[in-house]
C-alpha cells in the first residue's frame, strides 16, 4: 500500500451479530478490537471505527466501549424509518464526539428522481455535510 499509517479502520457490518458474535469477545484484548487498539498504539491506525446498516443497538455496544472514533452507518429516507441511526445512535455519538459518516445516502435505486429526493432528504438533516471525492487522476 505504499504507506505506514492507516488512517481509518472499520469494524464493518458491525450490526451484524452473525458476523461479529458475542461483542464482548471483539472488545476483549484478543478479539478484533484488541489488535486495533494495539495498531492505533503502535501509531499504524490513526482511528477506529465501526460501520453497518443494521441493529442500531449493537453500535450503542460500540460507543460503550469508548474506542471508536467514527460511526459510518446507512442514512437515507428508506433506512429512518427501520433502523433510524441518525435519531437512534448518532445523537448520542454527536455528544460523544464521534466521527460520523453517512453511506447509502440514495436509499433506492437510482432512477434520477427517486435520487434527486433521497440525497435531498439526506442533506437536510443539521448534521450531514455532502462532500464529494476528488476526480481520480487519469491513467
Amino acid at each position: 500500500m505504499q504507506t505506514d499509517r492507516i488512517d481509518l479502520v472499520h469494524l464493518h457490518n458491525f450490526g451484524d451479530a452473525q458476523r461479529w458474535g458475542d461483542h464482548k469477545l471483539v472488545f476483549r484484548d484478543r478479539g478484533a478490537m484488541g489488535a486495533l487498539r494495539e495498531a492505533k498504539k503502535q501509531g499504524v491506525v490513526r482511528f477506529i471505527g465501526a460501520s453497518g446498516h443494521v441493529h442500531p443497538t449493537r453500535f450503542h455496544e460500540a460507543l460503550d466501549s469508548g474506542e471508536i472514533d467514527v460511526l459510518m452507518n446507512a442514512v437515507n429516507f428508506v433506512v429512518q424509518h427501520t433502523y433510524d441511526f441518525e435519531h437512534k445512535v448518532w445523537s448520542r455519538a454527536r455528544s460523544l464526539n464521534v466521527g460520523l459518516v453517512a453511506m447509502k445516502v440514495l436509499g433506492a435505486p437510482c432512477g434520477r428522481k427517486l435520487a434527486t429526493g433521497s440525497m435531498r432528504n439526506t442533506t437536510s438533516k443539521p448534521f450531514v455535510t455532502p462532500c464529494r471525492s476528488p476526480a481520480s487522476p487519469s491513467p
